[in-house]
């Protein structure tokens, strides 16, 4: 029986199977849904089995895990893929022992930004029931989910995605939370390159919409490389903090029950009605896909792709698909539709797989890249890629490719971004099941100052 990770102190489960959930492809940033998660490895002593004709040497091992930033925590997630369990740990500054309410807030933090109360498994029989192509690709790629994201981050972060690939989103987000938001803590983790060499990593929560109108952002947002969105994120922010003033703290919304879509007008909450960045945001939630959509597209930057991008991972609408060109040519070629409209290709997919299109669409893709071409979900057969493989994202970005850019700034247009591709690297994520038995190894780093005054003291 493999030994999980309850040997660590501070980590607590939720009871979740990987047909459900598979972590790695769900907040991964090699996937370009979420760009703030840190993949790192943590180490546990291999557990000999008697019953495996070929076990495994002992001595340490090391597995993923991944950190999350909040405003006042960081978030440490593991999978049991075995024991059907993801464990979270919950890390105060100033090595403060989480209390019973923090650990429950962030359970409860976790159950709503992972959409746990969605039924993926159902979803994906009934994907396969309709869909021939998709019931030959998704046994591979089991637990793909949608994130439930902060509207405000995703927002910003899917601004900077513009003309842009994965890699160098990542470090757009990054910046902006490093530059314009004080540090919460740092902390030494194994190096996700080189297992036995441990390196301080540096946690920012990401910086609130007041944060981002100030004077002089959009300077400073050139001078970090943002280029032309520097403007679109500086005026974004300067629009909704003039409308709606400034962002309540996310603890108060964080823990909140989750607000049901409604369409009936009354529902509908006008944008001077808010009091806030968040609740403005958080407010088109309730509305129809188009109304929020029409809402997003507003504010400089955002476009129809990046709206539906925003729209389908933090604001409850699952049936928003993000089109670009490679889309166009997935619909041609899988799904024999002609149309060069993007609306139309669209609303064609929509018509496929239904509510929940948005969903199945990242599935799709995810399939198809390139870098995920031999991967293999544990227990699943080894099968052979017989289609094409494309270099497009869920998200329409280009996540392993360095692509010529060939178009001016994306504004309002619904018209596919070209992009030549360049040189696509290969990548496979195909992991080995390893039973361990595990160590924690966190340690809070103090600030450089301390260190040195520990250091006179010992002398």
């Amino acid at each position: 029986m493999p030994l999980g990770p309850t040997a660590c102190e501070g980590f607590h489960a939720i009871q979740v199977c990987s047909a459900e959930i598979l972590l790695k492809l769900t907040i991964s940033n090699k996937l370009g849904q979420s760009f703030r998660w840190r993949e790192h490895r943590y180490r546990g002593l291999s557990t000999l089995s008697k019953d495996s004709p070929d076990p495994p040497a002992a001595g340490p091992t090391f597995d993923s895990e991944w950190s999350l930033c909040l405003d006042d925590r960081v978030v440490v997630l593991r999978q049991e893929t075995s024991t059907h369990q993801i464990w979270y740990k919950t890390l105060l500054p100033g090595a403060i022992s989480p209390s019973v309410a923090h650990v429950e807030g962030t359970e409860r933090w976790l159950r709503d930004y992972l959409n746990l109360d969605v039924p993926l498994e159902r979803l994906y029989e009934s994907w396969s029931e309709k869909d021939p192509v998709f019931g030959k690709l998704a046994g591979r790629f089991k637990g793909i989910r949608m994130l439930r994201q902060d509207p405000w981050e995703c927002l910003v972060s899917f601004i900077c995605s513009s003309n842009n690939n994965i890699a160098r989103i990542g470090q757009m987000v990054q910046n902006l939370c490093t530059h314009f938001s004080p540090r919460l803590m740092t902390l030494l983790h194994y190096s996700p390159d080189d297992a036995g060499l441990k390196e301080e990593v540096h946690y920012h929560p990401f910086p609130p919409p007041e944060a981002l109108a100030a004077e002089g952002v959009e300077m400073r947002l050139r001078e970090l490389g943002f280029g032309y969105r520097a403007k679109y994120i500086a005026q974004t922010a300067q629009m909704l903090c003039a409308a709606h003033g400034q962002l309540h703290s996310h603890d108060s919304k964080r823990h909140a029950k989750r607000p049901r879509k409604s369409h009936d007008d009354e529902a509908w909450v006008t944008s001077s009605s808010h009091a806030s960045v968040a609740e403005y945001l958080e407010s088109l939630r309730k509305m129809s896909y188009l109304d929020a959509r029409q809402e997003l597209i507003q504010f400089p930057g955002i476009g129809p792709k990046v709206a539906d991008c925003i729209l389908l991972m933090s604001l409850d609408q699952p049936e928003s698909i993000p089109v670009d060109r490679h889309v166009f040519a997935f619909a041609e070629k899988k799904y024999k539709i002609r149309s060069k409209k993007y609306e139309d290709i669209a609303d064609q997919l929509r018509k496929l797989w239904g509510e929940y299109a948005g969903w199945a669409h990242s599935i799709l893709f995810t399939a198809d890249l390139r870098a995920f071409s031999t991967f293999q979900d544990e227990g699943y057969a080894k099968m052979d890629v017989t289609d094409g493989v494309t270099t497009s994202s869920p998200l329409g970005i280009e996540p392993v490719a360095r692509v010529k850019l060939e178009v001016e700034e994306e504004n309002k247009q619904s018209i596919p971004v070209k992009l030549e591709v360049k040189e696509t690297a290969t990548a496979s994520l195909a992991h080995v099941a390893q039973s361990s038995n595990i160590e924690s190894h966190y340690h809070v780093v103090k600030p450089r100052r301390a260190r040195n005054a520990a250091k006179g003291q010992s002398k």
